[in-house]
């Protein structure tokens, strides 16, 4: 295994994919942050990393049961608008739709806790899953908000970024290597991996119920009658314009206006996530050091490899690293701590998906991968240990 591999491992950059290509970047390994860690050390938090993520264990029989519970409750999105109709305006039913969803996720955790015993690693990723299984429904429920159909594998990203941080802190506790960080005030790597997976989870959430609550709304009452709230953000009020016009679009038979005009809408319910909903997210001192480091590999690879940004088209990069299709971070807009940025990252991503399902070859691999993500079946998981 290389030495660049080891240490964009380190670094924790969720491509562990390229193990098997073993290609050599010519990364600069003398630009290491991680300076208390031996060579020795790195491999062996590489080697027994790789061992949790590639567990061939099957999933429980108890476990699947779960996940197919999760995703029957996905289906249900009439649940949501449970006393939206007796709300007196539309900000209100707004927040009933987002407090339905809040409920439907705590119920998640809940179940989660009584079936693993109260375990945090693993109600995080029962909520991940939910989340998973409810974008796939949503994108089929209400296909002309389209945000959902790219939200899905963002979601699925931010799976891989939670399990691969359970993965290495199970490691560096077996291991008893202490890894601290000096850009992090000295903190041990280990509480720097828990934090982050309930950070990313967080802000997973709040974007959930936030364009989840956006997009329902919109479909239940039409868009029109929302497009001129002045309580919504000026990107919301956008989104809904162009949303008019699409359906316009698709109402006289244009598909490609169609297309095109929801992904206008997309870029912009995208920039209002961007710029609200997820600003906390990376404002936080872990966050914000993790898109140091994004940066800094993403220029040292010239734009071949980031933390962040980069958005896999399939179900799992693991089981099908030669299949789909790699949304790349923008190497000109990368700095995460920037809204300015993360908007720019949001269009180039929704354009792209355009152009991929306008694609014959590309249409159905993205239909295929959907409905895998929608059914949980062949995600990211953790097999061999309680995170």
């Amino acid at each position: 295994m290389s030495k660049h591999y080891s240490l964009l491992l380190m670094l924790f950059l969720p491509i562990l994919f390229i193990s098997s290509c073993k290609k050599d970047t010519g990364l600069p390994i003398e630009n290491d942050k991680n300076s208390n860690l031996t060579e020795s050390q790195k491999q062996t938090i590489v080697d027994e990393s790789l061992k949790l993520l590639k567990d061939p264990t099957p999933v429980s029989p108890r476990e699947a049961d779960f996940l197919e519970q999760l995703h029957a409750m996905s289906l249900d999105v009439d649940r949501y608008y449970q006393g939206v109709d007796d709300e007196p305006d539309w900000q209100a039913k707004y927040n009933r739709i987002r407090a339905n969803m809040h409920a439907r996720v705590n119920e998640v955790a809940a179940m989660s806790n009584e079936i693993y015993n109260n375990n945090e690693g693993r109600m995080q990723l029962s909520k991940n899953a939910f989340v998973l299984a409810s974008y796939a429904s949503l994108e089929k429920y209400m296909s002309e908000f389209m945000w959902t159909k790219l939200g899905l594998f963002v979601a699925n990203e931010v799976r891989y970024g939670i399990v691969l941080s359970y993965v290495m802190r199970q490691v560096l506790i077996q291991t008893k290597i202490n890894w601290e960080i000096p850009e992090l005030q000295g903190m041990n790597a280990k509480d720097v991996f828990y934090q982050s997976g309930n950070i990313l989870m967080e802000g997973q959430i709040n974007v959930f119920t936030d364009i989840g609550a956006l997009g329902l709304l919109s479909h239940r009452y039409g868009p029109e009658v929302l497009m001129n709230e002045p309580w919504l953000t000026q990107q919301v009020r956008d989104g809904y314009k162009k949303l008019v016009e699409a359906l316009a679009a698709r109402d006289r038979g244009d598909v490609t206006a169609y297309q095109d005009l929801q992904t206008e809408a997309a870029i912009y319910f995208g920039a209002h996530e961007q710029l609200y909903t997820l600003a906390p997210v990376w404002a936080t001192s872990i966050m914000t050091y993790m898109s140091d480091l994004n940066i800094q590999i993403h220029n040292m690879s010239k734009g071949d490899l980031a933390i962040f940004g980069d958005i896999f088209m399939g179900a799992n990069k693991l089981t099908e690293t030669f299949k789909g299709y790699v949304i790349k971070l923008p190497i000109e807009s990368h700095q995460l701590t920037s809204g300015e940025d993360r908007v720019k990252i949001a269009i180039n991503g929704f354009n792209k998906l355009n152009e991929l399902r306008k694609s014959s070859k590309w249409s159905p691999w993205i239909e295929s991968s959907e409905n895998k993500l929608g059914s949980l079946k062949g995600i990211y998981n953790i097999k061999g240990f309680n995170p």
